[in-house]
């Protein structure tokens, strides 16, 4: 009886906290863990590869259709997502890229093997707008293309941050960075990465390119 109580004035306490939340215009999903809130209640496996301010609403993701939605924004749950974790596995993107337009962090969870992100050769993998800034994290960025536009496998116009990344076979037909673009309006930043094996073509230039 004793622990029924408890139980039960733990579940009073969770939803006063969520009916709060909801009147200051924070949305609560169940099936993402608030970090910053319930880390001492609920642990997510991967959680710990998210940057520390970037661990609001954490999102577990298996598919590239949960990844494209967690990109996108608002999840059904209307969360937006701060951070998302890949399972290991290969995502092909179908040649739509991932357009990011806020800040966000998608990181590998790789204790069962790789992360890739991959382009399959139809599109570039990820676009960075000015509004965005994306932190890449753990996971191998591959078979990027652009024919029209900058970057080959990731274009960004906002900051971009790439922590143990390798970025390599992307392709670019005209203008600059045959795997990484970054705006001169913008911000990049590489470390413990990797950049190889990349292709330029038809006058474009540069394993790394920057222009206005």
């Amino acid at each position: 009886f004793v622990m029924q109580q408890i139980a039960n004035l733990h579940s009073q306490t969770l939803a006063l906290q969520i009916r709060l939340a909801a009147l200051q215009g924070v949305q609560h999903n169940p099936d993402s863990t608030d970090v910053s809130q319930y880390s001492q209640v609920i642990t997510l496996p991967g959680s710990e590869a998210c940057p520390p301010h970037m661990r609001t609403w954490v999102r577990p993701v298996s598919s590239t259709s949960a990844l494209a939605a967690a990109v996108r924004g608002w999840t059904a749950e209307d969360v937006v997502v701060t951070c998302v974790v890949l399972a290991s596995g290969t995502y092909a993107l179908n040649g739509s890229a991932l357009e990011v337009h806020r800040p966000l962090a998608v990181v590998g969870d790789a204790s069962g093997g790789a992360v890739v992100l991959d382009g399959e050769g139809l599109s570039r993998v990820v676009r960075v707008h000015p509004t965005g800034a994306l932190t890449l994290g753990e996971l191998e960025v591959t078979r990027g293309f652009s024919r029209g536009s900058s970057g080959g496998c990731i274009s960004s116009e906002g900051s971009l941050t790439l922590e143990n990344v390798t970025v390599r076979g992307c392709r670019l037909q005209y203008h600059t960075g045959a795997a990484i673009h970054s705006s001169s309006t913008g911000a990049l930043v590489l470390r413990g990465s990797t950049v190889r094996d990349n292709a330029a073509h038809h006058g474009a230039s540069g394993c790394i390119g920057a222009r206005s």
